[in-house]
């Protein structure tokens, strides 16, 4: 029994060691897979720090690429504009005759070009697409001229190759065709040349189409109604840039119609024109307009013409200035002036002067002229009274005005002359009357040589009192 209780312990302990055992195993087993899952999760991590990295240096890489083939494709863009720069150079060495060229009207031209030395061969066309069975119009072979221009006489060359024309006309504005040789082994050599014919206006300043702006390049124009101005430059052919109405102000001009050419019927030169719609203001305004005109020939210029619009209500009270005959008037219309317009106001206005800072005009020489924008007045002999009013501006915006009613100081005297000697007729006359009154409750017979003798030349001190011979009394009843 004993025996059987030792192997029941024995086996007890045997048991519990195992299980010790199987628990060390297991606790084993647990670690070693929590360290592998712990390398697992470090490769990945690792590998994805890897995969990260060259994600990173491919992207760089691409970033590099993508600089390089744009540094490679500017280079190539330089390259090929400097082979294109080279190459219209050495186009345009080869161009001889510079086109366009402007040729006047009614004068000689010369279509120039510049060719070192004598030519063996210059062929002038009116074709611009040369063909071999096209026919120069005048050719210069070996120092000879021919063709039908020569034996007309309308042209000539000369032996650069410039082409001479007798007498511009309109017929010559167009694409002329050169062929020129050096030497006889040499491909001949085409070019072909622009001819603008124009002519000098008549008038050296556009032409605004309103009533007093004839041949006048400062005009003024009083608007009564919503209306348009036009600007021409007639005849002058296609040399102008730009023909426009600007607003001008201080702070520069601004742009308020584009330009529009008008028709021109065959064998006219070409005609500019320009409208700007003028709208009517209800409160005092006055503003400057400019019609330029630019062109790059000299003949042409580069010309404007203004105008000043005056329109709304002018409603002021007049400040008054006293003259004497024969005094020089000066009214000034204000400060740093840019524009203004001088007027007599009366039943009707009268224009007297008006202008710019640059330019003015006087409308009335006779008795008035300017200073600068200062109205100037000669008195003699002139009907100068009435009010004069002057509508301005300073910034080329904002509209101000003054006015002045100008009266004369001798008239002023002779006014209060005539007042005082009617207060002391009339403080006479009540004297005497008092006196009759008097003379009368007491009885006191009349004396009219006291009377009026003395009585009324007392009214007028320093006045000697003579006696009167003739002395009537008499008593009122």
């Amino acid at each position: 029994m004993s025996i059987i209780i030792i192997i029941i312990i024995i086996s007890h302990h045997h048991i519990i060691i195992i299980i010790i055992i199987i628990i060390i195993i297991i606790i084993i087993i647990i670690i070693i897979i929590s360290v592998i899952i712990i390398i697992i999760i470090i490769i990945i991590i690792i590998i994805i720090i890897i995969i990260i990295i060259i994600i990173i240096i491919i992207i760089i890489i691409i970033i590099i690429i993508i600089i390089i083939i744009i540094i490679i494709i500017i280079i190539i863009n330089i390259i090929n504009i400097i082979i294109i720069i080279i190459i219209t150079g050495a186009v345009a060495s080869l161009d001889k005759c510079q086109s366009p060229q402007y040729l006047q009207l009614g004068k000689k031209g010369t279509i120039s070009c510049n060719y070192p030395g004598d030519l063996y061969g210059a062929f002038w066309y009116n074709s611009t697409n040369l063909t071999s069975n096209d026919r120069p119009f005048i050719s210069l072979r070996e120092g000879i001229i021919s063709g039908s221009g020569h034996d007309s006489g309308e042209y000539g060359v000369q032996p650069n190759g410039s082409l001479i024309i007798s007498k511009v006309s309109t017929q010559h504005d167009h694409l002329f065709g050169l062929a020129t040789l050096a030497t006889t082994d040499d491909d001949p050599i085409v070019e072909f040349v622009h001819v603008v014919v124009y002519d000098k206006p008549r008038e050296p300043y556009p032409t605004i189409d309103a009533t007093g702006c004839d041949q006048k390049s400062l005009c003024f124009l009083e608007l009564n109604a919503a209306s348009s101005l036009s600007c021409n430059v007639l005849r002058v052919g296609a040399v102008l840039d730009d023909l426009s109405w600007k607003l001008r102000t201080n702070s520069g001009d601004e742009q308020i119609s584009s330009q529009s050419k008008a028709e021109t019927s065959v064998n006219e030169l070409q005609s500019y024109h320009t409208v700007v719609d003028i709208s009517l203001q209800t409160s005092l305004s006055l503003r400057l307009f400019v019609c330029a005109a630019r062109s790059n020939v000299f003949e042409v210029g580069n010309n404007e013409s203004t105008i000043l619009v005056e329109s709304g209500i002018l409603e002021t009270a007049s400040e008054h200035l006293l003259v004497t005959p024969n005094e020089t008037v000066v009214m000034n219309c204000g400060e740093d002036v840019s524009f203004f317009v001088w007027k007599k106001v009366g039943r009707t206005e009268e224009i007297i002067a008006f202008g710019t800072k640059s330019m003015s005009e006087v409308m009335m020489p006779d008795g008035f002229t300017l200073q600068i924008s200062s109205l100037v007045i000669n008195t003699v002999g002139n009907p100068t009274l009435g009010t004069y009013t002057c509508v301005y501006s300073t910034d080329g915006v904002t509209t101000k005005f003054t006015s002045t009613d100008v009266t004369f100081q001798e008239e002023e005297r002779q006014t209060g002359w005539i007042v005082v000697v009617v207060l002391l007729l009339l403080s006479c006359i009540v004297v005497l009357l008092i006196m009759f009154r008097r003379r009368r409750l007491k009885g006191v017979p009349y004396d009219f040589s006291t009377l009026l003798g003395i009585e009324f030349l007392k009214c007028f001190p320093g006045i000697p009192v003579l006696p009167c011979v003739w002395n009537p009394t008499f008593t009122l009843g």
